[in-house]
């Protein structure tokens, strides 16, 4: 019955991440409640999943999902097609959904766990995080004129907490990732500033500055974990490799 009233509260948060985003779309007048309710719902999630097994450190599991909410807010901002909208806000919900499942199977019910899943799909939330962050500044920059320093601010501020989150998932020390972590945000706020100039949309730049965190976190969170080989190595040039084919026959405005 336990684990029945679990799944049952899963789903019904997973339900209002998706009502919420709704709301901010079509309630013009009442949109700002949205965001505070879907951060307490997060807030209360976590600390239901992971107080009783941790004590104070639960708010360690907070940080990634409330980065992720953050992100997607920004991202849906500049969706202009209603079914895209509607898609979007399914998944965001259903990727809420499996983040607090395997929170859930991970303190609760640990023979029920796949070992790595949750660091794995943290990881992976990291990543799509960066590109939403990446396509809702650059949304303010082509579509509201914003100034692009303020922006590019604002993005190395979000790659900074995006990798302390990431590499806290991999269970790398912050002494030995802060090195990367500063290198790897030089690299995004200069790559973000550069492609601000070209005569591209904004979902094809945040897909080409996301195509290069990956590669950037990805190796560097292969060499911190001792993992990084040559195949490691290939596997990611070839990943980005294939994208950047995709990419590069995008249509360029």
């Amino acid at each position: 019955m336990r684990l029945l009233f679990q799944y049952i509260l899963l789903f019904a948060f997973a339900g209002l991440y998706v009502a919420g985003l709704e709301l901010m779309r079509y309630a013009s007048k009442f949109w700002f409640i949205a965001p505070i309710v879907m951060l307490a719902a997060t807030f209360l999630l976590t600390w239901y999943l992971c107080k009783a097994k941790l004590g104070r450190r639960w708010l360690q599991f907070f940080t990634g999902p409330i980065i992720f909410l953050f992100a997607s807010f920004l991202f849906a901002m500049f969706l202009s097609q209603p079914w895209f909208y509607h898609v979007f806000a399914v998944i965001v919900a259903a990727i809420f959904w499996i983040y607090f499942e395997q929170l859930l199977l991970y303190f609760y019910y640990p023979l029920k766990y796949y070992p790595y899943t949750l660091e794995n799909f943290a990881y992976y939330i990291g990543l799509l995080s960066f590109f939403f962050l990446m396509s809702g500044l650059y949304g303010f920059m082509v579509l509201l004129n914003f100034a692009t320093w303020p922006l590019a601010i604002a993005a190395g501020i979000g790659v900074f907490v995006i990798n302390v989150e990431i590499f806290w998932n991999q269970k790398i020390e912050w002494h030995k990732s802060r090195l990367f972590n500063l290198i790897i945000c030089l690299i995004i706020v200069e790559l973000f500033v550069g492609f601000g100039f070209l005569p591209s949309g904004y979902y094809v730049n945040a897909a080409i500055l996301a195509l290069v965190y990956y590669l950037t976190i990805g190796i560097s969170k292969a060499e911190l974990t001792g993992q990084l080989t040559r195949k490691n190595v290939l596997i990611h040039a070839l990943i980005a490799g294939a994208c950047l084919l995709l990419l590069v026959t995008a249509q360029w405005t």
